[in-house]
């Protein structure tokens, strides 16, 4: 028998449907998998693979497009269904996005986040302010510590209105103390002897060289 997956959004059942919708101020070129925003800031916005967008309650999915489209950013949102109807213009949606080089992008102000370890660690390389919805497992602890640190501010998804969202996305993107200090975590999380790549790299020809390294 095929079990059902359970939706992540456990305290709320009700699930949309969805129809075609579009948009021209950011243009998505799958072919080389680039972003052109020109010189348009931008929000990035995923949820992780577990916990997906589309499963968003219906309710939850309006009140985000209606903050978003009061922003002179530009949101790049990674939704599993390209298809919502009534998007607003200044809002992107794709199934799929190239994360890393997205948090890369010099124009990219927030990192909207469910908070996993590793997206949280991009954010943290590109210094980009975070604004986190955790849901469970290590999700809070990570967001937990990214609050203490004072570069991210994180919301407990079920009690979220239009007004607190607003009132966070504006804090992250004009508020300097969220900027500086993510500059500043960014530059400790930099300073090392060589790069994670290198690193890496050196210890695996280590253990190479002396065939398993025991001793």
């Amino acid at each position: 028998m095929k079990l059902a997956k359970k939706n992540a959004y456990a305290f709320e059942k009700e699930v949309y449907d969805l129809s075609t919708g579009e948009t021209a101020e950011l243009k998505f070129h799958s072919s080389c998998m680039n972003i052109k925003v020109n010189d348009n800031q931008f929000e990035y916005f995923v949820q992780g693979s577990n916990v997906q967008s589309k499963d968003m309650p219906v309710e939850k999915l309006k009140m985000f497009l209606s903050v978003f489209a009061t922003l002179k950013e530009r949101v790049l949102w990674k939704f599993e269904n390209e298809s919502i109807q009534n998007l607003p213009t200044n809002v992107m949606i794709k199934s799929w996005l190239p994360q890393s080089d997205i948090l890369a992008h010099a124009n990219v102000k927030v990192f909207i986040t469910h908070g996993g370890l590793f997206g949280t660690q991009e954010g943290v390389h590109n210094a980009v302010p975070m604004l986190g919805m955790p849901i469970y497992c290590d999700q809070h602890l990570n967001m937990r510590k990214a609050v203490q640190n004072g570069y991210a501010i994180s919301l407990h998804f079920p009690d979220i209105t239009k007004e607190i969202l607003k009132d966070s996305l504006e804090k992250l993107l004009y508020d300097a103390y969220y900027r500086n200090n993510i500059k500043r975590i960014s530059g400790i999380f930099h300073d090392r002897p060589l790069p994670a790549r290198e690193t890496a790299i050196y210890w695996i020809e280590y253990v190479i060289r002396h065939k398993g390294a025991r001793i």
